[in-house]
């Protein structure tokens, strides 16, 4: 049963009518009598340790103590549990200029949004080309590009265009500090799935150890028996697919921990993105909106990887009842798809573009 702090009103007239019990005769409805003033510091006073007291409370449960006794409480009951740290992002960027221009360690270049990339090795302009790697001067999401985007010399450089393009594979890897919120579902986790040597709530602890990884899927026996596939996604990202270099980061974390001789591999699953086609009353910008929103929040519940044994289907029941759950919405009509969602093995079915109609 959890304390009912009393108001520091509710203390003062109880201080006072204990005051009149314990003296005879004392009337404490006398304005400025130096018994109502005593009344008022006492009350104060046990007004602050009720307070006191309702913090102690909080932090008796991590999920509702304060960040510092949270991250105590990883360490001291899962194992040596941490924080997962924010990270910059990381990948190659292609220089292009005249052969044997020298692109220095430390060359910045910079983003169309402002944020800085420090090259992390020395490289040579072979061929009109030089392909640096380079890793963001902040960390978060915010940090990771696509392929193909450009990023501009900070300060020129003899022989080199001041006009950069990172590689195809991107620049990524770039995740914020892990929130209240996710590592206390890694905790509980944790406690409701022991470590067990290898089991498969292990490999998914292990996956989500790694920044930005948000969810993960364990397939045993993937490619053959005692072979492990572990899929992960990062759904603070657009996409959520995780990049190579994204996905070599997970593998080379799970090869430190897993056991000595089991053998697994990392994937990304492969998006199949199902476009729909629906009619909905009234017809307006907000409640499409609310569509969407209510659609894309069961799909980040319900999508995972298909195992090839009907995990990752979506059921036609849910598309509509996420529908019929929007604010504003009357009525509607799932035009298509017409079925359940059916991704192959190894799939995660996303949210394409919707068309709309009006019933």
């Amino acid at each position: 049963m959890s304390i009912n702090r009393p108001s520091l009103n509710t203390l003062i007239e109880r201080k006072k009518s204990d005051i009149e019990s314990s003296m005879p005769g004392v009337d404490m409805s006398m304005p400025g009598s130096v018994l109502g003033v005593l009344a008022a510091v006492l009350s104060g006073s046990d007004h602050s340790l009720y307070g006191y007291q309702d913090y102690i409370a909080d932090q008796i449960n991590p999920a509702t103590a304060t960040a510092e006794n949270m991250e105590n409480y990883a360490r001291w009951l899962c194992g040596g549990m941490q924080r997962n740290p924010a990270a910059p992002a990381t990948g190659v960027v292609v220089f292009s200029g005249a052969d044997n221009a020298v692109i220095p360690l430390g060359t910045i270049v910079q983003s169309s949004s402002g944020i800085d990339y420090i090259t992390t090795t020395g490289v040579v302009i072979i061929n009109g080309a030089g392909l640096v790697p380079v890793t963001s001067a902040v960390t978060g999401q915010l940090s990771n590009l696509v392929g193909g985007a450009q990023l501009f010399l900070v300060s020129p450089i003899a022989g080199v265009n001041g006009v950069a393009v990172v590689a195809a594979d991107g620049v990524t890897g770039g995740a914020y500090i892990e929130s209240d919120e996710q590592l206390l579902s890694r905790m509980s986790d944790y406690v409701a799935r022991k470590p067990n040597g290898g089991s498969v709530n292990d490999y998914k602890a292990w996956a989500k150890q790694v920044p930005g990884i948000t969810r993960a899927w364990v397939m045993p026996h993937w490619l053959g028996v005692g072979r492990v596939g572990v899929y992960v996604v990062r759904d603070n990202d657009v996409p959520i697919i995780p990049s190579a270099g994204e996905i070599a980061a997970v593998q080379a974390h799970i090869d430190q921990v897993k056991p000595v001789k089991a053998t697994v591999t990392v994937y990304a699953p492969a998006a199949v993105t199902q476009t729909m086609t629906i009619a909905i009353s009234p017809d307006t910008p907000a409640v499409r909106d609310a569509v969407k929103a209510e659609i894309e929040a069961m799909f980040l519940q319900r999508a995972v990887v298909e195992d090839g044994n009907g995990s990752g289907v979506i059921l036609l029941s849910h598309i509509r009842a996420a529908v019929s759950a929007a604010a504003g919405e009357n009525d509607n009509n799932v035009i298509s798809p017409a079925g359940n969602i059916i991704p192959n093995p190894g799939e995660i079915v996303r949210l394409g573009a919707i068309t709309w109609q009006a019933i």
